[in-house]
């Protein structure tokens, strides 16, 4: 009797330890959150005007699906832009993840230099009015950083603040800020 009871506690702590492992506790999490993930990305590609929807797998591996030679393809495969764009819009997913998820979620947003690089003008705007939708939708204060001039057009009501460095080889900087504050 005691071996049996000895036996049936190892294989229950057994059991307890795998479970508690670093890498199925993130599998876990992973796994309740993936579906909300995709669904918020994809709905953020529409939004942009873009013909593909991305999915991601339980590892967080996302796979391209589309129209032509866009289905089942990979990040690798894509502009840079459409891959920054991805980038930003999953972030902007795991955001609303976060305040779902969280009994506090902060209302301020910073966004340093990354629509600089890689992103058409067409897809900047698009992103410039998700960014201002999640700050209307969620009372957030915005602050995007950018080397671009056509930011500044894109400001709408934002503040915009040019900083200029001296003694360095940078012509401009913006500081834009959507905010609900005056």
């Amino acid at each position: 009797k005691s071996i049996k009871k000895l036996n049936d506690l190892h294989d229950y702590f057994s059991f307890i330890k795998e479970s508690l492992k670093d890498e199925n506790i993130k599998s876990y999490v992973i796994n309740i959150i993936i579906p909300y993930l995709n669904q918020k990305v994809n709905e953020y590609l529409v939004n942009l005007g873009f013909d593909f929807y991305v999915e991601f797998d339980n590892w967080l591996n996302v796979s391209i699906h589309g129209p032509n030679s866009r289905n089942n393809s990979s990040l690798a495969s894509m502009s840079g832009g459409e891959s920054k764009s991805i980038d930003l819009i999953t972030k902007f997913a795991l955001m609303n993840i976060a305040k779902i998820k969280a009994k506090f979620y902060p209302d301020i947003l910073i966004l340093d230099e990354i629509l600089d690089s890689s992103i058409d003008a067409e897809h900047l705007e698009q992103l410039m009015n998700i960014a201002k939708h999640e700050q209307e939708k969620d009372n957030l204060k915005v602050y995007i950083i950018s080397h671009r001039p056509e930011i500044n057009d894109m400001s709408g009501s934002g503040k915009v603040y040019k900083v200029s460095k001296k003694n360095y080889q940078v012509d401009f900087g913006l500081i834009i800020l959507f905010s609900t504050l005056n």
